[in-house]
This record gives structure tokens, sequence and C-alpha cells, in this order.
């Protein structure tokens, strides 16, 4: 069975399996392109799917496929190398690919020793006259280090004119020109694009020299500023512009707008031809990529992009010969201009083209013959299929690449749908010997074949099917006579086309009339001219696509369906319009708007048509042929409306004629569709104009709509058609609550019930006898909750107000106080908690003041202020600027020092570092400014060797008043400044006296060592990546990583068995649960233990207090717990460990108060002391010791909360930051704690301790060896 169109074969096919019940198998769908879902289950696709090993049985097929993907990827490639060789210039690797090696090398000359390749294998004795020996001495080449290397293999003396000879030979057969690293082809692209630019060979070496002096000592940090990004990018655009002498990227077709006077029934050539050519819509391809995967349209894009090159190469020049190019020995020659050079890199360009085409073709030969090879494995695989199958259904496309799988198969039973249009080839080609019945299903009165040259129609009759031929030989036929389409009015416009009279099915005499529109079949007659599209092959007509446009608006507010709606037009150009139109208009995207000619065989419910010519030339051009007439009168259902020129269809076409006479007796044509409103049919209106349909907005009439929506109230829309379902009301709901005299005030909500009610009442409270105002629903639900604010005094004795309902609430009895603490804490800043928060002013909150603080190794985070918080948790520190990044060690712990074992990077034209990186730097910063300058014509204003600065005269407005004062004091042309890697700006002399201070200050005369950074005076961030003192920093460096840090107290009794104490702690304290989970979750880390192992022992301290304390206790517990929940962190502020170490004590002399009968006197002492508003002190203990128990040994000793006698300090000291507080000794051997140091004092007080505990964080660390240096293991 097979049909012209998808859709007709879709249709016969499931009318098919309607009436037969067969199963999937014995009817086979081949084609993939059915959106049928009756149609689905008998896809071919789903057979295969149904056997998903059969292709990885058939292992060629397999392989064939993978090989066409592959070389389908290879084709995709070379089609980018075609774009981009025209859009930008060639690649340094592409250009060695079609240069004479020679002359690429005479290229390099100038930057030559700057490259990779030259410092790393020609410019040693290795990479020398033998640098293209074997692999394996290649390879031992490679083996040693990168120190030796650059230390012993670089040539120093002068070659002999043999070896200088030798070495540019080998250099030419070099195969490491093959593997340039990107930097050398980075250097060769810029070098390249100025020397096409002919810019002198002198001017490029001074600028090269130049920017290396100004590059020295520039890092990372230099990168993150520059701004010329793109300078070399734009420059090279510009050149090629100028190379390829600025070509069209496009070719339009040319317009060929002259045509001779046609004849209305008889078609000129010209505008036939045209018709076919504009039906197809990707007749005309620009030169660009292209999206399409159908083989033969990919191959012949790849041939307009062939012939396109083609174009460019030779437009307005000569390509060079091989051997003028060959004369060319050194390519920076004065002799050669910059039209030569230019003329050079076409040359170069059009061999590139050359091997890509060469390469292009090629790859279409694989293809082609692989595709076939696997055309015909595949078939061979369907044919398994099909051979079981009752029906074979499919396209005469489909039946011309399966035509040796039919011969095969040989069914004797051929049906062929649309056979009118199909050619008669197709049908000879779909037939075999073996048929025995060939029924031919068609109408010739409609659409004939179409070949794709107009000639092949005109002499030779191809435009004829086979059907139409055995029908005019009066071959017995049959002919039906009911039609089950359109409804009688609409079919009654086809009936002259045929011989014998046509019924209609008694299923399309009761369908239901268009809503809205008077009449379901009308004609709308103008005069409004048409115009030609821009590339004069087709026509389109304005007025028309707007009107349509509107009438389709109109329709889909009476209720249809996208889906129900077809425009169809009779040229491609208003098809466009339309369709570019559409796509701006959301509600009506999604409408098929097609041409006439690929809408045969198809139908839908509304058919809008427009016939676009109407001319003062009095042409109808194709639209007057009678088949494509009988086609376009004859898709609709039930609705049909056509606009157009009538009048000169009349005057020119009998067939259009009689058509439009036929209307006129039926009083349907006119110059507007007359429409009705479909709840008011009285208010009628005829459209003339496309504006008239918006009189109608809606759909209905001005009226205002009379429906009622589910809410009960009235839609407040004007009539309409539109279901009242998706209409949301805007109006209040006004719905009388059951249980008080308020109405909802809400916006309508009718599905869902009403809220409580919240209008504001004033109601008289039963507890307190206050008048307060409430929320109506609290009434309902007893909720009472007095708000009138009264006065409070709290046990501090702060005046504050509150609410009278909060007065009554036990659960807020002591959080009622809402007086600011304003309490100066440890940190020295202001409390912002308030009497309640902070516990009475016995715990604090924590201060939410950010501070940085700087570890020994020199990283810095910001933590909450005065917070005891975690050690440093990064990997490691390296200062150098070497870009190589170091391999971490896999079991390594706390953070590494990593030490470069390479030659130091800080160097300027003046003064050069010639150590190591890992040691001290022996170059002092230079103190000469800065040479470069910008783009704008200013002068850097930095130092020489220092990271440039950002043109200060371009940004003064947004400087700083105090660098902007300093700019205007001086000459800018003298001022110097330096940039910190924070980003601040300080005047060179400021910076320099603060650091000189900072190491006087850190170095004492003694030979201790503060162990701290150099900080930026504005934010404090830790100078560590500032060239201009990298020798200070290494110098505190070095010295913080020969010593070991003693670490007494925390590391030694607390660390040990940590955990094993924790679990006995937590185990012997009953906590809540969540606080249990918080400790358990807080044990990363031993100081994280420590603490953990604090916390719960400064909680089992509390536990062991005397029962009488026991609300006390309590209190202050909750208040802790709280906390730690809410920052879900055992680390606390120093301040807030010495507030529970003070409410300890506290609560310790209240149990002892308690148990002791005292004096009145004495009584409201303690009272007033332990109770009152004044925090607990060492001070206010000293009293009450003295009132208790006068007569103690221990009366003047404080009880601390650190386990084992320890004290805050040794915590602080295992932070290991930079506070100043920690010094190196000077033997460079120990870290001791700062406050123990005695000015006069010279010795270290560990160095002769031999039991002391010690843990190396410097070189006396393990080390870790790397190629290039070491980790020092803290």
């Amino acid at each position: 069975m097979i049909c012209y169109t998808n859709h007709a074969l879709d249709q016969f096919l499931s009318s098919i399996i309607q009436k037969l019940s067969l199963t999937p198998g014995q009817i086979v769908r081949v084609g993939g392109r059915s959106s049928h879902p009756q149609i689905e289950p008998f896809l071919i696709q789903k057979l295969r799917q149904k056997k998903p090993d059969a292709r990885s049985k058939n292992e060629l097929l397999a392989t064939k496929y993978d090989i066409l993907t592959t070389i389908k990827k290879q084709i995709n490639d070379c089609n980018l190398k075609y774009y981009r060789c025209c859009q930008q210039l060639l690649g340094i690797d592409q250009l060695l690919g079609v240069m004479d090696r020679s002359q690429f090398l005479t290229l390099l000359e100038p930057i030559l020793s700057d490259l990779d390749i030259f410092q790393g294998h020609w410019n040693t004795r290795k990479g020398g006259i033998y640098c293209c020996r074997s692999s394996k001495s290649k390879e031992s080449d490679n083996d040693d280090s990168d120190d030796s290397q650059s230390e012993d293999e670089s040539i120093t003396e002068p070659l002999s004119p043999y070896e200088m000879n030798q070495r540019m030979k080998n250099r030419i057969h070099c195969h490491e020109l093959n593997n340039l690293s990107d930097d050398d082809q980075k250097l060769i692209k810029e070098l390249f694009i100025k020397w096409l630019d002919a810019t002198p060979l002198q001017i490029i070496i001074r600028q090269m020299n130049i920017k290396n002096e100004d590059d020295d000592g520039q890092g990372e940090f230099q990168e993150q500023r520059k701004r010329k990004k793109n300078k070399n990018k734009d420059k090279a655009a510009a050149l090629l512009k100028e190379v390829l002498n600025d070509p069209i990227l496009t070719t339009k077709p040319a317009n060929n707008t002259t045509t001779s006077d046609e004849n209305p029934v008889n078609l000129d050539e010209n505008e036939e031809e045209m018709r076919r050519l504009e039906n197809v819509d990707n007749s005309f391809i620009p030169f660009s990529m292209s999206n399409q995967t159908d083989e033969k349209q990919y191959q012949q894009i790849d041939t307009q992009q062939l012939e396109y090159m083609e174009r460019l190469l030779n437009n307005r020049t000569v390509i060079l010969s091989d051997d003028v190019v060959l004369s060319f020995k050194d390519l920076w020659a004065k002799s050669i201009n910059k039209e030569q050079r230019q003329d050079l890199y076409r040359y170069w360009l059009l061999k590139y083209v050359q091997l890509l085409t060469e390469q292009w073709f090629r790859l279409n030969e694989q293809y082609d013959e692989n595709h076939k090879s696997m055309q015909e494995l595949w078939l061979a695989n369907d044919q398994l299929y099909m051979e079981k199958a009752f029906i074979i259904a499919m396209t005469t496309h489909c039946a011309s690449r399966y035509q040796k799988v039919l011969k095969q198969i040989a069914p004797r039973i051929c049906i062929v749908e649309e056979a009118a249009e199909v050619f008669e080839s197709h049908i000879v080609t779909a037939i075999g010997e073996r048929i025995e019945h060939l029924i031919l299903i068609g109408d010739h009165v409609q659409l004939r074949p179409s070949p794709n040259v107009y000639t092949l129609a005109k002499h030779f009759n191809l435009d004829v099917s086979l059907f139409e031929r055995l029908i005019k030989n009066e071959m017995p036929s049959v002919q039906l006579c009911v039609q089950h389409r359109s409804i009688p009015i609409i079919s009654s416009l086809t009936h002259h086309f045929y011989d014998i009279p046509i019924l209609n099915h008694e299923s399309v005499l009761s369908r239901s009339p268009i809503i809205g529109v008077a009449h379901p079949l009308y004609f709308i007659a103008h005069g409004n001219f048409e115009e030609n599209v821009a590339d004069g092959q087709s026509k389109r007509n304005s007025y028309e696509s707007n009107y349509v446009l509107k009438l389709a608006d109109y329709l889909i507010h009476q209720g249809y369906e996208k889906s129900d709606i077809t425009i169809l037009t009779t040229y491609m150009g208003q098809r466009q319009q339309i369709q570019k139109a559409m796509n701006q208009l959301k509600h009506l995207k999604g409408i098929h708007v097609t041409v006439v000619d690929n809408f045969q065989g198809e139908e839908n419910r509304i058919i809008l048509l427009s016939l676009v010519r109407s001319n003062a030339d009095q042409r109808l051009g194709y639209i007057g042929v009678d088949n494509r007439i009988c086609v376009a009168l004859s898709r609709a259902q039930n609705g049909f409306y056509v606009i157009g020129n009538f009048h000169l269809l009349a005057e020119h076409n009998e067939t259009w004629k009689i058509i439009i006479n036929k209307m006129k007796l039926l009083k349907l044509i006119g110059s507007g569709l007359p429409i009705n409103c479909p709840n008011h049919l009285d208010k009628q209106l005829i459209c003339t104009h496309p504006n008239d349909f918006l009189k109608r907005p809606l759909g209905g009439c001005g009226l205002q709509c009379e429906a009622r929506l589910q809410c009960g109230h009235q839609c407040p829309l004007t009539c309409h058609n539109t279901s009242h379902n998706k209409i949301v009301c805007q109006k209040t709901c006004l719905q009388k609550y059951d249980d008080c005299e308020h109405v909802c005030q809400r916006k309508c909500h009718s599905t869902t019930a009403c809220l409580p009610c919240d209008e504001t009442i004033q109601l008289k409270m039963p507890h307190c006898e206050h008048i307060s105002d409430l929320v109506c629903f609290m009434r309902k639900n007893n909720q009472l909750e007095c708000g009138v604010l009264i006065p409070y005094a709290c046990p501090s004795g702060h005046q504050v107000q509150i609410r009278c309902c909060d007065l009554r609430n036990q659960q807020l009895k002591d959080r009622l106080c809402t007086h600011p603490c304003r309490f100066t804490l440890e940190c020295g800043h202001i409390c912002k908690g308030t009497c309640s928060t902070c516990f009475q002013g016995r715990f604090h909150r924590q201060c939410d003041q950010q501070e940085l603080i700087v570890y020994i190794c020199g990283h810095s985070r910001r933590q909450i202020c005065h917070e005891i918080g975690p050690p440093c948790q990064e990997k490691y520190i390296k200062l150098c600027d070497h870009p190589d990044e170091p391999t971490v060690p896999r079991h390594a712990n706390g953070c590494l020092v990593y030490e470069c074992s390479r030659y130091c990077l800080n160097k300027c034209r003046h003064l050069r570092c010639t150590q190591r990186c890992k040691m001290e730097c022996d170059r002092n910063p230079c103190r000469e400014k800065c040479g470069r300058r910008f783009e704008c014509e200013h002068y850097c204003n930095g130092i020489c060797g220092e990271p440039c600065i950002d043109c200060l005269p371009c940004r003064i407005q947004t400087l700083p008043r105090e660098i902007q004062k300093a700019i205007h004091s001086k000459n800018i042309r003298n001022a110097t400044f330096v940039q910190l890697e924070c980003g601040h700006l300080f005047e060179t002399k400021i910076l320099d006296k603060l650091v000189d201070n900072f190491e006087e200050q850190t170095f004492l005369p003694n030979g201790f060592m503060y162990i701290d950074y150099p900080r930026c005076p504005e934010c404090q961030c830790p100078l560590l990546r500032c060239k201009r003192y990298s020798r200070l920093i290494k110098k505190i460096h070095n010295k913080i990583g020969t010593g070991r840090v003693s670490r007494k107290g925390p590391s030694d009794s607390l660390t040990n068995n940590a955990t094993i104490k924790l679990h006995l702690l937590t185990a012997s304290t009953q906590l809540p649960e969540h606080i249990e989970k918080i400790i358990r979750k807080n044990l990363e880390n031993d100081r994280q233990k420590i603490f953990g192992t604090l916390f719960v022992h400064v909680l089992n301290l509390f536990t062991e207090l005397d029962n009488n304390v026991s609300d006390e206790r309590s209190k202050m517990l909750t208040t802790i717990y709280e906390h730690i929940k809410k920052s879900d962190s055992l680390f606390l502020t120093r301040q807030q460990w010495s507030d529970i170490e003070y409410e300890y004590n506290r609560l310790l002399f209240i149990s002892s108060m308690r148990k002791f009968d005292l004096k009145a006197s004495d009584t409201e002492t303690l009272n007033d002391i332990l109770f009152g508003s004044n925090p607990f002190s060492q001070i206010a203990r000293q009293t009450c010791q003295s009132l208790l128990n006068p007569n103690s040994e221990g009366s003047d000793k404080w009880k601390s909360i650190l386990p084992d006698e320890k004290t805050w300090m040794d915590f602080e000291r295992d932070q290991l930051i930079c506070d100043r507080k920690m010094a190196m000794c000077p033997q460079g051997k120990h870290i001791i704690w700062g406050n123990t140091i005695d000015e006069q004092q010279s010795n270290c007080p560990v160095c002769n301790m031999e039991k002391e505990s010690l843990i190396g964080i410097g070189r006396g660390a393990r080390r870790v060896n790397n190629p290039r240096g070491r980790f020092l293991r803290p």
C-alpha cells in the first residue's frame, strides 16, 4: 500500500486497522514520520525495538554505523575549518602545514630566544645539531631536573659555521615544531600579525625589550589587572578584512523580474518555475553552518562553501605562483612590502583550502561508500519484518528506497493512494514482475505531480501521472460520488469540476455552525494590491495577511482550538509574512500556516484562504490553474473563508467566474465578513477592515456579560463566548461569618473556605480589665492576649514597657527586659544584646563584629570577634610566583609550608635576586619609577619591578582623599604608589616607613622576633605577595620554619585520649539529645576535641553543684544550650567562657550562703552582691568570702572552670595565630609565648629544657621531596 504523503497514508491505514483485527507485525508501517497514535504500534521502528539485539548481532552493521559516525564528525570538523579560515587568521599549526619551513624559521628570528622550544630544546647540547635523533635519547634528555638543565645545558660558547648550518637544517625537520607550546603559539601569532601589518623589525625588537623589562616580577597578581585582552584579536580581525579585500559573505540569487505577458489560463514559464522553487523552504542557503541532517543537503551546502572560498581567494587579486613564493628567502627583508606580505598570506590560505578540499572530497567518498553498504544491510534487516506482514504500508519516497526489498518480497497486490499526484516512474518502480493486481486511487482533477524542472513538464509531459493517462485513454474505472469531508454548501464549490453529481454523506448534514460568524462560507472581496517579496520570486499581500490573522484571533476567542484552524495561501512569501507576524502573537502561535500545494490530501475544521494576487497588470499567475483551484476549495470541513480580489479573478478566469457567480447568487460574497455576537444574535457587525475585529475584543459584543461565576458574582468581562471556569473573580468575598457579625473582606475564593475573621475589635480582658485591640478570631478561640504596654522593673532594676499578657507568661519570666546591655566586652566592643538575651549580664551574646586573624603560616580568615577558633584549614602555603602547583602529600595533616627550589623571579631592569625561592632575597626594593605608558598616554605611577597600577589620572575621582591629596601635592609624573594584594593603594614613602617601623618592632635587640607579618594599614591583611617587601616576608617565613612550638597544657593533657575522655564525661552528664549531637559532630580535629572535652567538663562542674541552687543552675544551662544550638558550634568567645566561670563561682557562693544562718545585714549584703544588677567579679568574691568564711585558708583562691590547672593563655597559644603574643627565640629553635620575654633577656627559657614536649613546624620536621621544591610538615 503506497501513498504520496504521510498524512494520507496514516488516514488510509487507520481506517483499515479499525475494520480489520490485525496485530502489529501483520501490518508494517515503513518510515518514521507518522504522527498518528493509532499507527504507532505498527511502525517498523517499534518492531525493531522488540528485538533490540538484532543490531548488536549484526556486527558488520554496527561497525558500519561507527565508521559513518566517525566520518560525519570529521566532515563537520572540516566544515568548521572552512568557516573559520574566512573569519579569522590561520593558526600557527595550520600555517606550518602550508608554509615552507625555512621561511617559517626566518619569521621566528625576532623572538627566537624567548620561545620555549629554543630554551628547552634548540639551545641545549642535547637539542643542538642532533636535535632530531632517536626517541630513546630524547627520553633520556628529559629525565634530568629543571635546575640542572637550566644551569648546565645552556650553550654560551659560540658555534662554528658548520654547527650553525647543521643546526638550521635540523630545525627545519625538527619534530618539536609540530608540538609547540601554547605560549609559543601565542607569541608567534602576535609576531605574525605584526609581520602581516608590515611593522618594521626594529620597532618590534624595541617593543619586546620594553615588554620584557616591564614584565619582570609580575605574577598572577599582575595578570588580574590587564585590560588589553582583545587588542591583538581586534587587530587580527582588521588585518584579515584588509587581506581578504572585505568580501561579501553571502550571495543573493539574481532578481529576475522581467516576465512576458501571460494568459490567465496558460501560465508563464518563469512564474511556474518560480512557484516550484518557492514551495521549497530552504531553496536559498547562505554561507553559514547548517543543521541539516539529510546527506544530500549536507553535501550541497558544503559544495556552496567550497565555491564561496574559491571566489574569496580569487577576488580582485592574483594568487602568487609557487616559484615566486619560494623566492622570498627572508620574510623580514625590507624589499617585501605590505601588499606582498598579504599576497603571501593569500597563497598560504589557498594552499590550506586546497588541503581541506582534498580532505573533504576524500571523506565524502568514504561516507558515500559506507552509507550505501550500510543502507543495504539495514534494508536486509528490515526485510525480515516485511516478509511476514500481511500489509506493507509506505510512501512513494520510501518505496524507491526499498525497491530491491519489494522485488524480493514480490507482493501480488499493490494499492496506490493519491495516484494522480504520483509520478508514473514511482509507481512503475514500486510494482514488481509478480504483481497481479494494481489498484490506483486518486483525483486527476486536483494537483498533478510537480517535477523540479518545468521544461520536463512543458515539453515532455512529465507532470502527467499514470492515473491521469489511463483515465484520459478511457481505461475502465470507477468514480466515487459520495464525499465525507465538507458540509454541503462548501462541497458545492467543486461540483462543476466533475462529470457526475457529488452526493453528501449523512455525517456532514448535521454539523454545528461556526460560532460568532453569520455564515459557514464567505468570500471577502477587496482591491488592495500585492507586493513583491525582497528576492523577487514570490508575492505577498499585507492587507490579506492582517485580515486572516485578525479573523483567526476572533475565532480563537469563540472557543476554537488552534488545531481547528488552518491558514492557506497560494504563495510562499505570503506564508512567511503571516508566520512572522504570528510568532509575535503568542496566543496565535501554533496555528498551521502553509501553501495550497503542500496541503493536498489534508483537511481541517476551519480553513482561511488568502489568494494574494491583486495587481494593476491584471495578472493572475498560477492561481488560475483548475487543479490548484479545486484543491484550495476542497480542504474545509465546517468553515471556509476566502479573501482576495474576486473582481480580477472573475474577469480573467472562467473557472473563478463560475464560482464567484454562484457565491453572488447565494449572497455569500461581500467587502466584509458578517459576524454576530453568539449571545446576542441581533448584534451583527460587518468587518470590512482588519481593525474592525478589534471592536469585538473578546469575541462578543460590547455589552456587559450577564453570566454568574461559580462564586455567585457577575462576570466582570464584556460579552464573550469563552468558558467562565478560567475567569478569576477580583471582587471582595463579603460572605458573612457564622460566629460573628463581620463579613469576609478578602479577595473572592469560591473554591476554598473563608479564613478566620481578621477584623480588629476592642475587648475588655478578663484577667486584667484592660481594653485591648484584638483580632476577632482570637476571641472565638480563647486566644486572648492583652497587648496593652505596662511598666516593668526587671531584677537588674531596668524600667521597660512590656505587654500585659507577657507578664503572666511563666515561660517568659526571665526574658521580659528589653533594656540594651551596653556592656563593654573583652574585645573592646559594646554588647548589642539586651538584659534578657544576655541573662541579666551573666552570659553575653556573641559580638557580631568580625576580626581578621592571621595564622603563623601566613593564611588568614575572618571570624567572630575574640572567638577561640580552629587552626588553619588550608593544605599548604606557597609564596613564590612560579605557576606550577605542588602535589600535596596524601596523608598531610595541617597546613604545609612549600619551599620552592627554583630561582627567584623577583627582578627588574635595575636589580635582580640571585637566590633560590626558598632563600631570603638579596635584592633590595627598587627606588626607580615604572616607565610603562598606558594606551591613554598616561604613565604608570608604580615602582619598577612591581605590578603596574591602573592609570591614576583616569580614575582620580574614585581614589581616596589621601591619594588625591598626594597626587595634587606632587608632580603626577614623579609620584609613586604601591598597590597591595588587598587592593588598597598607598604612597611609597609612607608604606616604606610603616614597614621599616614594623621590622624594627618585630626584631628585638636581644635577638627575639615576634611572630607576625607586615599588615595593610587599612584592612590589616598580611602582606605575603607584595614583591617590594619579599625580602622581609621570606625572612620572617624562614625564621618561623626553623622553629618549634612549645605547646604546654592543652596539647599534652587534653588532646591525648580526648575522645575517650569525652565519651566518659558525656556518659556521666545527662545532656539534651540535640546538644549531644552537636558535641559529637564537632570532633573533626584535635582542637575541636579539646573544646568538646572542655565544654562537657564545664557542664559536669555545674551538675556537681548542690541541689539548693538547682533553679539558678537550670536557668544558666538552658541559656548555654540555646546558644550552642543556635550557633551549632562549641567555639565560644573569650567573654562567654569568662561569663561561665563567673556564674560558676557565683553559684558556689549562693550554695554556701544557703547552708549557713547569717545575720540579716550580712544576708542583705550577700543578696545585693549575688542577685544584684552588677556582674559577679573577683572583688565581689572576696567580699562574699569574708562574710561566709573569713577564716578559710583558700579565701583568695578563684575557682577556675579549666581542668588540670590550665590557663586561657594555653588555649590561645594552641591556636597559633600572629597576635604578637608569640616570639621566636634568638637561637631560632623555639617559638615561645611572647609575654614571658624580658627585654634584658637574651637566652631562650626553653632551649635548656630537655624534657619539653616539642612539635615540629618547620625545617625540623620531616621533609617531603618534590622535583622543584619540598614540603615542611607542621
